[in-house]
Order: structure tokens, then sequence, then C-alpha cells
């Protein structure tokens, strides 16, 4: 028997070279497709079954199976010998840390809500010494109504975990004061606060990291610009999103000065998510010339307006293609269109969508030019063009060229599994194929529930009864998020649920009442009952 675990990055089949003389049914192939992680998976004493490092999960693909690792072991023996996909993801680890302008002893600081660091550079370097890294979740608070320094220098200390800064009191925003032209460290999301750059022509400076503003977050900034006005440099690609109005109208993708030759060999995607947003998008600096080896993907979901253009004498050579989606309902600068066209000339063509749904999230783009995310579980899509009619099928809306589309979209009615589910022995319920919402009623149950990366209107999950109970996946959810769980359960992975988003609001209830629950009809409610008998409705 050969068990073989590859994870050099080159393709190994059933039939590369001596492996083409061992019969099918005596090889296990393990192709780990994950870079990074190659220590992650090994052997255990059993043909078929792999140990999975601490800290790390991992999926097997083959054909149309799919099996996930439990408890650090990777069971493949129900699926035989043959040839598996192994892909591998650090599980992440979360932390919160409390900042205050009040701090009375930065010697004796601790980033505790008692003894709060004074600066946020200063939080963000007890988290890298803590040993927080990549695909981790730093939460910074903010407390108190003073002032607080984001930090004392420009620079904000290098970090690979993502970052989110926001305030203790959400009913009362804490102010944060960031120097003029501040460089980001790291992966950043600012929500609930008041962010201040403190210069008339107050500029931050993302230096090529991914960065979000909520929609929550108020940020005084005349220009935001995702370069670092380094001489010269090359950039792997990054995403940026903007939740917020945007009361500046500058937006660079490069450095704002001097393009000195910068060079992204990676897709960079912008995102503008505000209906009162009226941006101007600049793809190059004031002088000199920006090479974009990848795509260019500008997504507008919402705005009032959008305008693209050159800075003073600045210019860009677009090496890959120029995409735009654009809100039907925003106005979109023609000028700007014909400059991202002509102007800039993209060498695999310029795409134009226009979102004329309802779903302002229906598309999201891929690796690929002309090939978008669609979610056609729920939504059936078709793109309309000057090359023809193209209909979204397997997850993929893939329009035929260059060329500018009208996207429409319909909502395919769901079917939601009513099920309540009684014993279950380390099970994986998937989300997505419940239709949302999902029932367990037995106290010996120990289950998996996987919102996986999905995209859902509403969430209903009723943990009547059960032992043990895990949550998993990064979900968005445009509607309401409701999650009762007995008193009783264990329950691992609350704080990843706690870290989803739900536009429509989100409750999460423990049930320490002897009277079994389950939602109600209206959001929030709960229906208590005893020997199956309604009881009372009490709103969350």
């Amino acid at each position: 028997m050969l068990q073989l675990i590859n994870s050099t990055g080159l393709d190994c089949s059933l039939t590369n070279g001596e492996l083409a003389n061992i019969d099918n049914s005596k090889k296990w192939i393990l192709n780990n497709v994950t870079s990074g992680y190659k220590d992650a998976l090994g052997f255990t004493d059993t043909v078929g079954k792999y140990t999975v490092a601490d800290g790390y999960t991992a999926i097997a693909v083959s054909g149309n199976n799919e099996i996930t690792a439990k408890n650090g072991i990777l069971d493949l023996t129900s699926y035989g010998a043959g040839l598996y996909e192994v892909s591998v993801q650090k599980i992440s680890k979360f932390a919160t840390y409390f900042v205050s302008a009040q701090t009375s002893s930065q010697e004796e600081a601790d980033g505790t809500k008692e003894k709060p660091f004074k600066l946020i550079t200063d939080a963000i370097t007890k988290a890298i010494n803590d040993g927080y890294a990549y695909n981790d979740v730093v939460t910074l608070k903010l407390l108190g109504e003073e002032i607080i320094q984001w930090g004392e220098i420009k620079e904000t200390p290098e970090h690979d975990f993502k970052l989110i800064v926001e305030s203790f009191d959400r009913n009362n925003y804490s102010t944060v004061n960031i120097l003029q032209a501040t460089y980001l460290g790291g992966p950043t999301t600012l929500k609930y606060g008041i962010y201040d750059i403190d210069n008339l022509y107050s500029q931050i400076r993302l230096n090529n990291k991914d960065f979000i503003i909520d929609s929550t977050a108020h940020v005084s900034c005349l220009y935001y610009t995702f370069g670092d006005n380094s001489t010269s440099n090359t950039i792997t690609g990054h995403k940026v999103v903007f939740n917020n109005p945007i009361s500046s109208p500058n937006i660079n993708l490069s450095n704002n000065l001097h393009s000195n030759g910068k060079k992204y060999t990676g897709d960079l995607e912008v995102v503008i998510n505000n209906p009162d947003a009226g941006p101007l998008l600049h793809l190059c600096g004031q002088a000199g010339t920006v090479y974009y080896k990848a795509n260019v993907n500008l997504n507008v979901k919402d705005a009032k307006r959008i305008s693209f253009g050159p800075e003073k004498t600045g210019k860009n050579v677009c090496e890959g293609a120029i995409q735009l989606i654009a809100n039907s309902r925003t106005f979109v600068d023609p000028d700007g269109l014909e400059y991202l066209k002509t102007t800039c000339n993209p060498a695999k063509g310029f795409y134009y969508l226009i979102n004329n749904s309802e779903y302002k999230d229906l598309l999201e783009f891929t690796t690929t030019e002309g090939k978008y995310a669609v979610d056609t579980k729920n939504y059936d899509v078709t793109a309309v063009g000057e090359n023809g009619t193209f209909k979204a099928v397997d997850g993929f809306l893939t329009v035929s060229g260059a060329g500018e589309y009208t996207v429409t979209a319909t909502k395919k009615t769901a079917e939601i599994d009513n099920t309540i589910y009684q014993k279950l022995e380390n099970e994986t319920l998937n989300l997505w194929e419940k239709g949302g919402e999902i029932i367990i009623d037995n106290a010996e149950s120990v289950a998996t529930i996987d919102f996986g990366n999905e995209i859902y209107d509403d969430v209903k999950i009723s943990v009547i009864n059960a032992e043990k109970i895990t949550f998993t996946g990064n979900p968005t959810i445009k509607g309401v998020l409701e999650i009762a769980v007995n008193g009783n359960t264990q329950v691992i992975g609350k704080t990843i649920v706690e870290s989803f988003a739900a536009a429509g609001g989100k409750w999460y209830i423990t049930n320490n009442s002897d009277c079994k629950a389950t939602f109600g009809q209206e959001e929030g409610e709960l229906l208590y009952q005893a020997n199956g008998k309604e009881l009372e409705i009490v709103k969350g």
C-alpha cells in the first residue's frame, strides 16, 4: 500500500512516473494544494487516516466527495484509495485589547479593560508580541470620550492579522486622532468611531494593505492613498472597501505624488458601498507611471456618483483588464468611462457591468477577467451585452469578451429543510443546504453548523437540546441572524458568530429555562413551550 502526501506545489497524479505501475486500489495520493502549510498533514497508523496539525483544518476533495477533518484527523477510509486534493486552512484565533486616553500608567498597561493601553499602536505591538498572525482577528476596543491617539509616529507596526478598531460604547463613539499621512501596518477595519486626521490636507496612506471603512465609522480624510510614496516597489495587490459616505472625493490607487514606476503584480480591488458616496478615483499619482500587471477591479455597489481620471501628469499602464461593476442607480461620469476604456487602454480590455437588479451584492470579482462569482443557489442571473446573452451557472457568470453588459437577477424560492434533527454523532450540517434554518432537539447530539462563505437573506438556528455545537464559516448575512441555544449545550465558535455582521440585526440567545425554545415569526422573538403547548413569546 502506497501513501503519498505531496506538498511540493507540483501536481501529482495516479499515473505519474513509477506510480503508474502500482494498482490504483493501493495508492492514496494527497496533493496539498495550499501553499505555506506544507507541514500541516501527517500519517497515522491507519491507512487512509491523516493527522492535521494543531491550529489547522483540512478539506479533501475527490470527485463529488468533500471530506472535512474532525478533531485533528482527516479520515478518508470510507472513500477508499485514490487521488485527493487537500486544502489546508489556519484556524483563526481571536483577541481583544482595550485602549483609552485616560490611562494613568503606560508601564502598567496590559490591554485589559482595567489597564488599557494609551495608544493604538501600543495595542498592535502587544498583539504581535502575543503571537497573533495571519488569519487571526485582533479587535481594539476604544474607551472614554477623551481623544485617543493612533500613535506617536506615522508608521504603524507591521502585522499580518486582521485588525478591527471600534468604540466599546456603540451609543457614544470614541474619537481617534491620526497623524497626517499615517501608514497602515496591515489589514485594517475601522468601525463605530470618529477618526480625525490632523491636517488641512489630511491623508491616510494604506501602505498597500487591505482596508475597510465600515458604514458606522466617521472618517475625516481628504486623500486615501493606496501606495506608500516610496521610490519604487512591487506590490502583489490588495482590496479596499469604503462603506462610508467618503466626504472627500480623492482616492489614489497608487501614490498621490510620484508613482515612481510602482508595479502591482496582483489584482487590485476597490469597493464603494454607500448611497451618499461620490468619489473621484485616480489610477495614478500626480507624476510618473504606475504599472498594473494584473486586473484593476472596481465594484461600485452603491454610490450617488462615481468619477475616474488621472491626476495632473500621472500615467498608468494596464497590462491586465479594467473591470467596472456599477449599480444602475449610480451616476457614472461618461468622461470617466472614456478614460478607463480609451486613455488607460487596458491590454485585456474594459469590462463594464451595469447591475440592474435590486441586489447590490450580486456580483463579485474572480481571478479571471470576464468571470464573476454569483449566488446561483438563490438567484437567476443574466447578462446582456454587445457580445450576446449569458446566464450564470454553478456559481459563476461568464461573459464572452470585453464590453458593456446589463445584468439582471430574480430571486429563487428557497427550499427550506424543516427537519428537526434528533441524535447527531459528530455530523456537519451545511447551513446553505438547509435554506438558512436549522433546528436540533436531542441532548446527546454533537454537530458542526457550517455557515460556509455563503450569502444569506436571514438565518434562524434553534438548538433546543444538544451536547455540543460548533459554529464555523464566514458568511454574508443581508438580513437577520437569530441563534437560540440551550444553556446546557457546550458551544464552540461563539466568538466566530459574534464577529459575523448581519445587516438586519443579530440575536444570540442562551435559553437557561426548563422550557423548549424556538424562534417565532417576528425578529428576535422566542417561542417557549412546555409539554408541547405554547407558553409565551418573549422579545429577545
